[in-house]
């Protein structure tokens, strides 16, 4: 094992430590216990404690201690039950519940569909459109159709550059549960004379956790060089503004480690901010890139 090799397990373990730890103080912060009531697409109705989310999965705790796990997918309308103090700050209101009907999840709760370079196994919302901009030179944008299909495009902005660098990838999700998904798709790739395609299959599981853990691996095969690579990569939401990621990459080169992405995801609203380095483990002289990247949701 190599120096570089090393360091960057050793950065994955330091990252998942901490991303440990975190989650179990978020454990205790989130059981705030509201009241609420649930109305499930099947005609249920359930009233309870709210426990907190984990993923895009309600915890509710009933009456009779029973704890219930309600996928968001399963919830038609949520209402929670004001306190008597709440209730006497909105004594102009005619009710005193608020309900939300189809309740979204925040992102910060949710799986990512894309880490640095790497797609996940997610989707982009339905309707979401994604415009980023990547390296300063790179500008990207994606739209997620019907919950299960993302497409995503980009180009390169060089100034006085002859050539013109362009990629579309596009990426289905037949299979997405509150523990994963399975995601397919293909990336074209052109520059100049060269051009690529690279189908690719990749999974994302959720390991749990107040927000998730999330860990994606995927293989693909490469028409120009008529082989095949390997991508992997963790994603840990430590809080609701700051998520850990590092991508892993094999390609040839007797199935080592090739590249090594540790970095942060800070979010806030609609945005993000990528920032990292993209380590190198078989190249030489390069020590390492920063990467920078930002994106918004629309």
């Amino acid at each position: 094992m190599t120096c570089r090799e090393f360091t960057g397990i050793a950065m994955l373990c330091m990252m998942f430590l901490g991303a440990t730890m975190n989650a179990q103080n978020n454990n205790q912060r989130d059981a705030h216990s509201a009241r609420c009531t649930i109305t499930s697409t099947d005609g249920l109705t359930i009233e309870g404690q709210e426990s907190g989310w984990s993923a895009d999965t309600l915890i509710l705790t009933t009456r009779d201690g029973v704890e219930v796990r309600i996928p968001s997918s399963s919830i038609l309308a949520l209402t929670r039950i004001l306190t008597p103090d709440q209730e006497q700050s909105a004594s102009h209101s005619a009710v005193s519940g608020v309900s939300v009907l189809n309740p979204q999840i925040p992102r910060s709760r949710r799986g990512s569909p894309n880490l640095y370079l790497i797609p996940t196994a997610y989707p982009e919302s339905a309707g979401d459109l994604r415009l980023g901009l990547q390296e300063v030179f790179f500008p990207t944008i994606a739209y997620g159709i019907a919950g299960y299909v993302t497409i995503q495009g980009g180009t390169s902005v060089f100034p006085d550059a002859d050539g013109q660098l362009l990629h579309t990838t596009l990426k289905v999700t037949p299979f997405t549960t509150t523990f994963g998904a399975i995601s397919a798709g293909f990336t074209y790739f052109t520059a100049d004379e060269y051009s690529t395609t690279a189908p690719f299959l990749v999974g994302t599981v959720n390991l749990g956790g107040p927000r998730g853990n999330y860990l994606t691996c995927g293989m693909g095969y490469q028409s120009d060089e008529e082989d095949y690579f390997m991508v992997a990569g963790i994603d840990l939401p430590v809080s609701d503004h700051v998520r850990l990621m590092t991508e892993l990459f094999l390609i040839r080169d007797q199935r080592q480690i090739s590249y090594c992405t540790p970095g942060v995801r800070l979010q806030a609203g609609a945005f993000d901010i990528d920032l990292g380095v993209i380590l190198p483990l078989q190249m030489e002289p390069l020590e390492f890139l920063p990467w920078i990247g930002a994106s918004i949701v629309l």
